[in-house]
């Protein structure tokens, strides 16, 4: 894993990067591998540190009902920057990239008492999580012979995206453990053992195109079969989403307050 202390420290740089543009910076977190375990750093292949961040709207952003969503660039990744008010919303969704945030021990954040609602909010939103997990599979498997301009030179030299691939695995593992239902979601996000070496070596383009093009649609078919027999009607609760609303409109009329 990647050194805590170090990773806060990069964090608490990205806060001060968004704070010097004019930002009040509510929450940041880590974004991506480091949150899997699957972060790399060899001669070929070094993960980017991305980052989430979520800031207070300002009076004008109230007034006239507008919600910053931009993305920008800092010396270590990229940092998405959102209106604090879309983060329930994303909740509501239950996008893994954001429900994801929940769980990571990486973060910054003014008030995070909402946190200890993570698991249950999972549980409570399960059928809508793994149906949310199938379709960014499906989104990787557009992407994963695609000549995107970032990825065009992976592309070139695998005539695959290799990282596309091990989300698509990833992504599955995820699915196949919420079925099994024995292992609370901070751990489903942590691939161990074999699994975690199988993900790795996809991550490092170990596996030749018709390989790849077999696992990704395999896996793919096989997340399919597990959503296909989970119900979703009547399954879904917005008990922790309304709690996690109600903290997050406290931590809004703090931050009006406070100017």
């Amino acid at each position: 894993m990647a050194d805590k202390e170090k990773l806060l420290e990069i964090l608490q740089e990205i806060k001060l990067q968004l704070e010097n543009q004019g930002h009040h910076v509510l929450a940041v977190f880590l974004q991506g591998s480091q949150n899997y375990g699957l972060e790399l750093d060899t001669k070929d292949y070094i993960s980017d540190i991305d980052a989430k961040a979520f800031i207070m709207p300002t009076f004008e952003d109230l007034y006239y009902n507008k919600f910053i969503s931009t993305t920008k660039e800092t010396k270590y990744g990229l940092v998405d920057v959102k209106d604090i008010r879309h983060w329930v919303d994303l909740l509501k969704k239950s996008n893994p990239s954001y429900i994801e945030l929940m769980f990571t021990e990486y973060n910054i954040i003014e008030d995070n008492s909402f946190l200890v609602y993570a698991e249950d909010l999972v549980k409570e939103r399960k059928a809508k999580l793994m149906r949310a997990c199938f379709g960014m599979i499906l989104q990787k498997l557009i992407a994963l012979k695609h000549p995107y301009p970032t990825i065009l030179e992976k592309i070139e030299k695998y005539g695959y995206d290799p990282k596309q691939l091990h989300h698509i695995v990833r992504l599955y593992y995820i699915i196949r453990d919420l079925e099994i239902g024995t292992k609370p979601y901070k751990e489903i996000l942590l691939p161990q053992g074999e699994e975690k070496e199988f993900l790795l070596k996809i991550k490092l383009g170990e596996y030749s195109l018709k390989d790849a093009e077999i696992m990704a649609n395999t896996y793919k078919e096989m997340a399919e079969e597990i959503v296909d027999r989970t119900p979703i009607e009547g399954t879904i609760s917005n008990n922790s989403i309304n709690k996690i609303s109600g903290i997050v409109m406290d931590m809004v009329k703090k931050g009006i307050l406070e100017k």
